[in-house]
């Protein structure tokens, strides 16, 4: 799954996919990027860390400073959460996979997961 994923997130489609619908989903949170290229370049990053891991578990010390980060532009957790739902949906639609239903759902559990550490909250969240 790590490979046929790794393609598809890596594309700019699926970029740029993402970010027209997490801005649709959260509209409020457009005015916080100041250089779109060097936030996709950040997001393209961002996967690699977190859930291109192939197996090697996630970097706890790249969360953290991700997590200090965003913090310290006042992110809010609604944001977050439509962050993450924008990533599932639009891995969803990709037209470059079609990932299995239990595919969907194991990616879906990883990107709650990261919600969570990101917003600093203890309590469960679904982004979908």
């Amino acid at each position: 799954i790590m490979a046929e994923l790794s393609k598809v997130l890596d594309s700019d489609e699926f970029v740029t996919t993402f970010y027209a619908l997490f801005f649709e989903l959260s509209p409020e949170s457009k005015k916080k990027f100041k250089n779109m290229d060097a936030q996709k370049a950040a997001f393209k990053g961002f996967l690699t860390q977190v859930l291109l891991t192939d197996g090697k578990g996630l970097n706890f010390a790249y969360l953290q400073k991700l997590k200090k980060m965003h913090s310290a532009r006042s992110i809010e957790r609604e944001e977050f959460v439509n962050f993450g739902k924008a990533l599932i949906l639009t891995i969803k639609s990709s037209k470059m996979y079609n990932f299995e239903e239990k595919q969907l759902s194991a990616i879906k559990e990883i990107i709650d997961f990261l919600v969570d550490k990101l917003a600093d909250e203890k309590s469960g969240c679904s982004v979908m």
